[in-house]
Parts: C-alpha cells; sequence; structure tokens
C-alpha cells in the first residue's frame, strides 16, 4: 500500500500541500482503512490484513494519515503565506501512524461488527511503517491535526463508505 498523495498550488506564488488522505475512491482499492470499512458496512464482513511480520510492535505495517478535514483545515494558514515569492511545500500527517492491527480493532469498536480478520501475505515493497514528516507543517503552520485519531476518523467513515458505490 502506497500513500496516496494530494498536491494544492494556488496563485503564481506557490504553495504544495502533500497529505496522505483518506476518503478517497481508488479503483482497485488497496488501502487498509478503506478496506477494513468496506468490510465492516457489506455483507461478507471479511478484511485481510496483509503483512504480519513488519518490524513494529503488533507485527502488522502502521500508516500514517489525516480525516479529511484536515486537509481543508491547513489551506488557511497556507494562504497567509502566498505574499512571499518563494515555493513551500508541507507535508500533512500525525507523525505517529496507526498499524493495521489497531485500525482493526478501531473498526470493530466504531461499527459493532464482528470483522472476519485474515492474516494475509505480504505485499511486494510494502514498507514496514509509513509516517509523515510533518514537523514544518507545526512549525510553520502551526498546524496540529484535530480529529485525525484512528478513532475519530472510523467513527465517520462507515456513514461516508455506505454513500460510494462497492469497490470491486
Amino acid at each position: 500500500m502506497a500513500s496516496h498523495r494530494s498536491y494544492c498550488a494556488i496563485s503564481t506564488r506557490r504553495a504544495a500541500i502533500r497529505i496522505a488522505i483518506k476518503g478517497q475512491v481508488h479503483e482497485p482499492e488497496t488501502r487498509a482503512r478503506p478496506l477494513a470499512i468496506v468490510a465492516a458496512v457489506s455483507e461478507d464482513g471479511r478484511f485481510s490484513v496483509l503483512g504480519a511480520h513488519f518490524g513494529t510492535r503488533d507485527g502488522s505495517a502502521v500508516w500514517d494519515d489525516i480525516h479529511v478535514s484536515g486537509h481543508t483545515d491547513a489551506h488557511v494558514p497556507v494562504e497567509r503565506l502566498l505574499t512571499s515569492t518563494k515555493t513551500e511545500v508541507f507535508i500533512l500527517g500525525t507523525g505517529c501512524g496507526t498499524s493495521v492491527l489497531k485500525l482493526d480493532a478501531a473498526i470493530r469498536r466504531a461499527s459493532g461488527v464482528n470483522l472476519e480478520t485474515e492474516l494475509g501475505p505480504r505485499q511486494p515493497g510494502d514498507p514496514g511503517r509509513l509516517v509523515a514528516a510533518a514537523d514544518r507543517a507545526r512549525e510553520v503552520l502551526g498546524r496540529v491535526p484535530t480529529r485525525s485519531s484512528t478513532d475519530t476518523i472510523v467513527e465517520t467513515a462507515p456513514a461516508w463508505q455506505r454513500s460510494q458505490p462497492v469497490p470491486r
């Protein structure tokens, strides 16, 4: 699972915001959070954890992401910086990440569904840990992610997922 990135460029003065955002539709879907949420709202309830032998606390991969509102909240302070001709780049994230097995537990709590979780093989090329270096966004923008705990994100995600086409 690679991190999916979005960029925002504004005016002739440039600012780029790089994020790992959830709440996007990808065909085919390969990311753990959306796949687990689909499993929670679908009839079969099966979810595969791809890799359980990473060098992390619980063995599953650790990924960083933020709530979609964290992306929109970052635009206001970025616009204030656009008085210079210098290009600014900011990476948004929490800086800590969540393991796929902790994600699985959070989705179970939020949805009330007992997912049928299977431990599958690691996908070639997947890193064990992919976490944003969000220090510059914190220092320059004063940006601290809010609403980006795993529990907060998965509390809003099942309702959003139910409104989307079923992934293939």
